[in-house]
């Protein structure tokens, strides 16, 4: 059996770590999984149940690239493949010493959409053209990141592959077709700078004042350590007493199925300043949900206005409030249509064992 190394040092347990663990949960029978990573978590915690983890210090980076060749000897690894740009980079540097291992380097967000100033993007493009030949396989999860790579990184194309993210369907255990609920929105995000909190509670002090019915129920987790003050649980509740909304919002924090609580909602909102392919609207689909969302990153890729879901304009929270107040305005028969039409979407090119064939496929191919 092939011997797989997936390396992911952040611990959060965010959308990418559910991917990592989707994939791992279906394929684990058919190869044999590790995990380097750097401490301890619930993430890893999770791995463990399809594979052996590997714990290894990330501060300095040529100590980490020590210790993964190690693991990567020990271990007798075929692939490793890499998730984020900085284990891209010592993955990169591993290579070259294991001449013999087979890097994928899965994109889930590439550099021009993180915030850093564009001189230190145009440095990470330089680094990722210099280190390319280091990397066999790119995988991003969508065209935005495909174009980025060949366009700002000059990685060659045949050596890139849109594979999508996956998610599986909780639409049998929460969909209720016979009922819409207008007023109570969720967001399903962690609490880090850039997934749009504030844009949800600023539009939701303009929803109050049409009716205050409505409130948002936030799910994500609320002690990821991001080194940013004004983006804590604190400052957020802040805000939403200083607009007057505190009792209209509900932080939940990390939730390990969020079925229970879509139960009974039927808008699920995402006003992220930047984004790749968000795994909570593509679950939201396939429970046939509303999604409204901001157009940025890969959600315009999915996501077609009106059709299957809302778009709103990057940090427009009076557009987004007006979204919400237009779908109270909709008939029944368009509601069901736009649900029925992301419901369409996730299963035709989103649900996980579309995804996971891919991956199979792939890891088959490599000798």
């Amino acid at each position: 059996m092939k011997k797989i190394a997936i390396v992911r040092f952040d611990v959060s347990f965010g959308g990418i770590e559910h991917q990592i663990i989707n994939l791992v949960s279906q394929l684990y029978h058919d190869y044999l999984f590790v995990l380097i990573t750097k401490e301890s978590s619930d993430f890893a915690k999770e791995f463990e149940k399809y594979g052996k983890v590997y714990f290894i210090g990330t501060t300095h980076l040529f100590d980490a690239r020590k210790k993964m060749i190690k693991i990567i000897k020990d271990e007798n690894i075929d692939i490793i493949q890499s998730h984020m740009l900085r284990e891209h980079y010592i993955c990169c540097l591993c290579k070259y010493s294991i001449k013999n291992i087979y890097h994928i380097f899965r994109v889930h967000t590439y550099i021009d959409c993180s915030f850093i100033s564009n001189l230190k993007k145009r440095l990470y493009h330089i680094l990722s053209h210099i280190l390319s030949n280091n990397v066999d396989l790119y995988l991003p999860i969508n065209k935005i990141n495909y174009d980025e790579l060949i366009k700002r990184s000059k990685i060659k194309k045949e050596k890139i592959r849109i594979v999508h993210d996956g998610v599986k369907s909780i639409n049998e255990a929460i969909s209720n077709s016979d009922y819409f609920n207008y007023y109570d929105l969720v967001m399903v995000a962690n609490l880090i700078y850039g997934k749009g909190h504030d844009i949800a509670i600023k539009a939701l002090a303009e929803l109050v004042k049409k009716n205050k019915k409505y409130n948002i129920t936030f799910i994500g987790n609320k002690t990821v350590d991001n080194g940013d003050s004004e983006y804590s649980l604190n400052s957020l509740e802040k805000l939403a007493q200083e607009l007057g909304v505190l009792n209209n919002v509900k932080f939940l924090g990390y939730v390990k199925d969020i079925s229970p609580v879509l139960k009974d909602k039927s808008i699920v909102i995402l006003p992220s300043y930047s984004e790749g392919t968000p795994n909570c609207l593509l679950e939201a689909m396939s429970a046939k949900k509303i999604v409204v969302a901001s157009s940025v990153g890969g959600i315009p890729e999915f996501i077609q206005n009106e059709i299957n879901g809302f778009l709103h304009k990057n940090k427009d929270y009076d557009e987004l409030a007006n979204i919400i107040l237009k779908i109270k305005k909709m008939s029944k028969s368009k509601l069901k249509s736009l649900e029925n039409s992301g419901y369409n979407i996730w299963l035709s090119e989103y649900c996980l064992e579309k995804v996971d064939e891919q991956f199979r496929k792939i890891y088959d191919r490599i000798v």
